[in-house]
């Protein structure tokens, strides 16, 4: 992992003093070194976290007419070093970097199609005078970019455009979309006015001659056939994914919350090392203070029947208090939830125990299915397969059939929903409400299990999660890693037959029967899920008046009321998306909202 700068220039030579300064405010991502390339217009920025204990892969790398800033990790570089020999390339390091090189020389912008892992890389092909510009399929790295005057700039993190923004405009759509619906990372915009990123599964593609460009989808999943797959297949396909992505030369951890997802990577990771290296890997759970979303007990069961060191840490709020301020910052968008600070603690953790590799089991929900979302999607099956599933749902979870009904109205219809959220936020004005385009969109999905979850991996629930991660790891210098990404398992997961997704009233179905053998059953048939959820209820108590006071305080947030609101009345997940923006707009001085 890495962090990469770029600026372009229309009628100027490149500046030295403006890439290193964009590089200066990413050190966190790259504590290990730094470079620099520059040719006319055209200057490139690198951070380097070294995982490798190498020196080869310095950053920007050149291979002939080309030159790369990149952050990530290609996990079938060898088996692409192989295949680029026998057509003739010859290797000066055993890094992957040149290896993404050579594979862009062989092939060009198709290269991105033989990739299997996570990255965000910038090539400048100086001979045609352009630069290629890709991220993974799902976003798992970040990647930034704006227009300005006479500049294209790019890098890993936002901080690093405002450098350059005469003023800091709030885009009022999409802070009306997180504030009202609650989505945020779903569109290529960003809170910020004119700065926007690049999605997963796209490339683009600067003209370095008509200083222009153009961004193209590359990836996007069209082989949805309903296919079968063995229990043992399946669990070959997760294992390896695992395996792929474990380093042997570091110290590495792994999230564990205690759910299905990340207990069946520590599982999978177990099966990789013996009692004698366990020192050398370490699981990290974040206990909430409320008994009601205290998942600690099943992490200690996952961590005992596999031998492992699991490190507890206990947030408290003066802890969550304390680091508002810092995790905000490192955000740099409002964010909706507190379990953000459950993660950021866990990685501060991680950091305390040098581990310089974390594994999370990120991914999962989208591919499988773990929400009421899902259990609607099977009103898609025959009437039948649907109702049986259904009931068994309903049973296995202990919920009431009435339960069951007002989410299916709730969620499905989409006028209810929008003239639900107008009365719940009617103390805004009329232009601060958003178009509701993405409540339409969920409400569409609902006809299938496959759209749902191609519609949270790319837009509603994915996207948001990735950005989390990220920046609470690589503020910490951490590379986290996220298996159920893996190519190849992706792929099998999106082409499961609804059946192997929710079967018999389970969700994730075919994960549990795989792992079945290989955790507690306490684990793998658990009724519930929480997943470092942090004590809302009790900190965002404590914080009342804190937000309150953070609101009033702010002009520039209250231009959006439509008139006094009383804030008391207001319950506090509200207030916390309010005070989310009001911090916001204090740490990154924001001047206005357009």
């Amino acid at each position: 992992m890495s962090g990469i700068s770029g600026i372009i220039y229309k009628n100027q030579k490149a500046e030295y003093e403006d890439i290193k300064a964009m590089n200066d405010l990413i050190i966190h991502r790259g504590p290990d070194g730094e470079g620099f390339y520059s040719d006319d217009s055209l200057a490139l920025g690198h951070r380097r976290l070294n995982i490798s204990d190498s020196s080869d892969d310095a950053q920007p790398m050149v291979f002939k007419d080309l030159v790369i800033v990149f952050d990530g990790r290609i996990y079938n570089s060898a088996e692409l070093r192989d295949e680029l020999s026998s057509l003739g390339y010859t290797f000066k390091t055993n890094c992957e970097t040149e290896v993404l090189l050579a594979a862009y020389d062989c092939w060009g912008q198709n290269s991105v199609y033989r990739l299997n892992g996570m990255w965000s890389f910038a090539i400048f092909d100086k001979k045609n005078q352009i630069l290629f510009c890709s991220r993974d399929r799902f976003g798992t790295r970040p990647f930034y970019y704006t227009t300005l005057d006479d500049k294209f700039i790019f890098g890993s993190e936002i901080k690093q455009l405002l450098l350059f923004m005469p003023s800091r405009i709030a885009d009022k759509s999409i802070l009306a979309d997180f504030l009202v619906c609650g989505f945020t990372n779903h569109t290529d915009k960003t809170f910020f006015k004119n700065i926007y990123t690049l999605m997963g599964g796209y490339n683009l593609i600067f003209d370095l001659k008509k200083h222009s460009f153009k961004i193209y989808q590359y990836y996007f999943v069209d082989n949805t056939t309903p296919k079968k797959i063995s229990i043992e297949d399946f669990k070959k396909v997760f294992f390896q994914a695992v395996k792929t992505d474990f380093p042997l030369n570091v110290k590495v951890g792994s999230c564990l919350s205690g759910g299905l997802d990340s207990s069946s990577v520590v599982a999978a990771i177990s099966d990789l090392i013996n009692e004698n290296n366990n020192k050398n890997f370490v699981c990290i759970h974040a206990k909430s203070t409320e008994n009601t979303t205290d998942e600690s007990n099943y992490a200690k069961l996952v961590a005992e029947s596999k031998n492992i060191d699991l490190k507890l840490i206990k947030p408290s709020l003066e802890d969550f208090i304390n680091s508002i301020d810092e995790v905000c910052y490192i955000q740099e968008e409002p964010f909706l939830g507190l379990s953000i600070f459950m993660q950021y603690f866990v990685m501060k953790e991680a950091k305390k125990n040098n581990c310089k590799v974390l594994f999370d089991g990120q991914g999962s929900d989208g591919l499988f299915g773990n929400s009421y979302y899902y259990v609607l999607g099977l009103l898609s099956l025959p009437l039948y397969s649907a109702l049986k599933s259904l009931i068994k749902y309903i049973r296995n979870t202990k919920l009431q059939i009435l339960r069951l009904i007002v989410c299916c109205i709730y969620f499905s219809s989409f006028p209810l929903l929008n003239l639900r959220q107008r009365l719940k936020y009617s103390f805004l004005k009329s232009e601060y409400l958003p178009d509701f385009e993405w409540n339409k969109r969920k409400a569409r999905a609902f006809s299938s299990i496959i759209e749902l979850q191609l519609l949270e991996l790319y837009n509603t629930c994915l996207p948001a999660l990735m950005r989390y991660d990220d920046k609470n790891s690589m503020w910490h210098s951490i590379e986290t890693r996220f298996p159920f990404l893996d190519k190849k398992l992706l792929e099998t997961i999106l082409g499961l037959e609804d059946d192997y997704k929710v079967h018999d009233g389970w969700i994730k179905y075919i994960l549990r029967k795989a792992l079945e053998n290989d955790l507690p059953k306490e684990v793998v048939w658990r009724k519930s899920k929480f997943g470092f959820y942090a004590p809302e209820k009790s900190w965002l108590s404590g914080i009342h008046s804190i937000m309150i006071e953070g609101i009033e305080s702010n002009k520039i947030l209250k231009k959006i009321f439509k008139y006094n609101v009383n804030l008391d009345k207001l319950d506090n997940l509200i207030l916390w998306r309010l005070f989310s923006i009001s911090k916001w707009i204090n740490i990154f001085s924001i001047t206005d909202i357009s």
